[in-house]
């Protein structure tokens, strides 16, 4: 499904540079979380960004990921490819996550 994602994307008003920096990290998240985008849950991606901050990544680097992967699933969302949109409720916590040592 990330290929119908970057088309749509792509009928869009985005740069190409942008359009490849969607793929590649929608791509380097599948394999991160060894899930397919649609199947991953708010508890995987919760793992997930403790896994980013355990690997010393800045909560910008986590924050841009999930800009992406929340533009994903709701474009998901719309297109009834999924129905819940697992980083709703997430993204507000990133910044907490962060800050707790």
């Amino acid at each position: 499904m990330i290929k119908e994602f970057v088309n749509f994307i792509s009928s869009k008003e985005v740069s190409d540079g942008a359009i490849k920096d969607y793929q590649l990290t929608l791509k380097k998240i599948e394999s991160d979380c060894n899930q397919n985008l649609n199947d991953i849950s708010q508890d995987i991606l919760k793992d997930y960004i403790h896994k980013m901050k355990r690997a010393g990544l800045a909560v910008t680097t986590v924050k841009h990921r999930f800009h992406i992967l929340l533009a994903y699933y709701k474009w998901a969302v719309a297109g009834g490819y999924i129905n819940v949109n697992p980083v709703e409720g997430i993204m507000s916590e990133v910044d907490k996550w962060y800050a707790m040592t």
